[in-house]
């Protein structure tokens, strides 16, 4: 709920983080929390002037993936692929794939 709430604060005030991954999210005093905020982008500002690819393959978007418009949903989409990760134990697209056919997959 906590990671979810984060989320929500950054979204809110139209920043995506565009990198939402397992090791970007930090467990500092127990309580979860987003980490490398580096990657974080005004909404706005993710247009022509940004690189097509930002984030990790595995967890990217569909949007991501094809190099289109990211927002608060590409966030939501990497998160959902780590609460699958840590539900199911494996990978949601299978583990080793090369980078087209993952990007092929999502």
């Amino acid at each position: 709920m906590r990671l979810c709430a984060a989320l929500q604060h950054v979204h809110t005030r139209g920043f995506v983080h565009n990198d939402i991954k397992p090791a970007n999210i930090s467990l500092p005093n127990g309580e979860l929390g987003l980490a490398k905020l580096g990657g974080f982008r005004l909404v706005e500002r993710l247009g022509a002037d940004a690189p097509g690819l930002i984030g990790t393959p595995r967890y990217m978007s569909p949007e991501q993936a094809q190099g289109l418009p990211r927002g608060a949903a590409s966030d939501v989409w990497g998160l959902g692929v780590v609460l699958y990760e840590c539900v199911v134990g494996r990978a949601l697209f299978g583990e080793g794939r090369l980078l087209l056919s993952l990007l092929q997959a999502i």
